[in-house]
């Protein structure tokens, strides 16, 4: 037992000596993100300009921010809530992680995002979110700075070998299979977005749908169904489904007498 723990030690040890070394020859964003990536063995989803998206975590690099500071904080933390509200409404099709990570070459900033619901979910207009993140409001870093929760994000040196090794664990936490228990903020399902939420459905659950029912019901039993109790939606056992072909079609009925079929 004691030659495991010694074991295991030694590889955290070498795990985070190789980090520092890399961080310390960072002389971009990109080998920062490199350096955590590789430590953390992620691989790496940088669409829609976010700099490392996982299911877990939604990962902001900077090269030197210094992040050890509230105000540049708050404007790192800016730039992850334009990245937040895509998701949360649908501009961005993946789900929003429960954790978020704002990590330059010194600093590591970690933190729960149900502490910034109400920032990034606001509906008052109170920022503009029209602007790319990357030159976010300048009231919606004010308002961060000002928040409750910058107080509560845990800030870790990365100089001190104690805090580093903190910060990994912190983040390992996260991906460990059952943090997978942890669900982020609901996405609000628009018809706007429908077409882009269904086809990520169907990328991520398709294979695993059950076969269409054969024959398919006629249009009129299904708009003859009574609908559910708020008037709009009644699912039937095949609601959802996958055709001999591969293809995906979803069944609804909108309303006592109208059907909508989605497919793709």
């Amino acid at each position: 037992m004691a030659s495991k723990r010694q074991t295991k030690a030694s590889g955290s040890a070498k795990r985070l000596n190789d980090l520092r070394a890399r961080i310390g020859k960072a002389k971009t964003e990109e080998d920062v993100k490199s350096a955590w990536a590789r430590a953390l063995g992620l691989d790496y989803d940088t669409s829609e300009d976010i700099d490392l998206y996982t299911p877990q975590v939604l990962f902001e690099f900077k090269l030197s921010a210094q992040l050890s500071q509230a105000v540049r904080r708050a404007q790192a933390l800016a730039q992850a809530m334009y990245y937040l509200r895509r998701m949360r409404f649908g501009q961005d099709r993946r789900a929003v992680p429960p954790f978020l990570a704002l990590i330059d070459r010194d600093t590591a900033v970690l933190g729960s995002v149900a502490d910034w619901h109400d920032v990034f979910g606001e509906r008052e207009g109170r920022f503009d979110w029209d602007l790319a993140p990357s030159k976010a409001d300048p009231r919606l870093a004010a308002s961060l700075l000002g928040h409750p929760a910058l107080r509560r994000l845990d800030v870790y040196s990365l100089a001190s070998d104690v805090e580093a090794d903190s910060a990994l664990r912190e983040l390992d936490h996260h991906f460990a299979p059952q943090a997978s228990l942890d669900f982020g903020a609901k996405k609000l399902i628009t018809e706007d977005n429908f077409e882009d939420v269904f086809a990520y459905w169907h990328e991520v659950f398709g294979n695993a749908l059950p076969s269409c029912p054969d024959p398919m019901p006629a249009p009129a039993d299904i708009a003859s169904r009574p609908p559910t109790s708020n008037g709009r939606w009644w699912f039937m056992p095949f609601d959802v489904c996958r055709r001999r072909n591969g293809t995906t079609i979803a069944i609804r009925s909108c309303s006592p007498t109208s059907l909508c079929l989605r497919s793709s």
